[in-house]
């Protein structure tokens, strides 16, 4: 049946399928993905780009979500995920200044900091200056930002 789906749409504008994630490559921002008229699709893309470039944009899907691959070119060698049912996660990177959230929480930092330990620093310091004014207020505080940030 696949193959004479093929046959008939030979050389026809492709549109989009619909897919369930197997696996995913976090090394490669590919994923694989089982089809009903595809069969198994290899190495779909994740982002725009096949160089390992970290600057960009990248969403993980869950393994076991339903997506929506696009033929790259017509082409269907060559696929990329178009939309997502879940992700397990979400990279932003922009010239060393990176935000990632995650069901662990998320994170925002660059080559030289990140935002979970400048507050809880923030609150150490806090500690020092107006303990014990109200020490259990600002261990709270340190709690939801470890609640929050990874």
């Amino acid at each position: 049946m696949k193959d004479l789906i093929k046959e008939i749409t030979k050389g026809a504008f492709l549109s989009a399928v619909v897919g369930i994630v197997k696996s995913v490559d976090l090394d490669n921002f590919t994923c694989d993905v089982e089809t009903l008229t595809e069969g198994e699709v290899l190495d779909v893309r994740l982002r725009a780009s096949v160089d390992q470039q970290k600057n960009g944009s990248t969403l993980i899907p869950k393994i076991g979500s339903s997506v929506i691959l696009a033929p790259i070119d017509n082409n269907r060698t060559q696929y990329y995920v178009a939309m997502f049912s879940e992700v397990d996660e979400l990279s932003i990177q922009i010239q060393g200044q990176v935000f990632q959230m995650a069901k662990g929480g998320m994170s925002l930092k660059n080559d030289k900091e990140d935002l979970k330990g400048i507050l809880t620093s923030f609150c150490e310091e806090m500690l020092k200056i107006y303990a014990p004014k109200n020490v259990p207020g600002i261990n709270n505080l340190k709690i939801r930002i470890k609640n929050l940030l990874k």
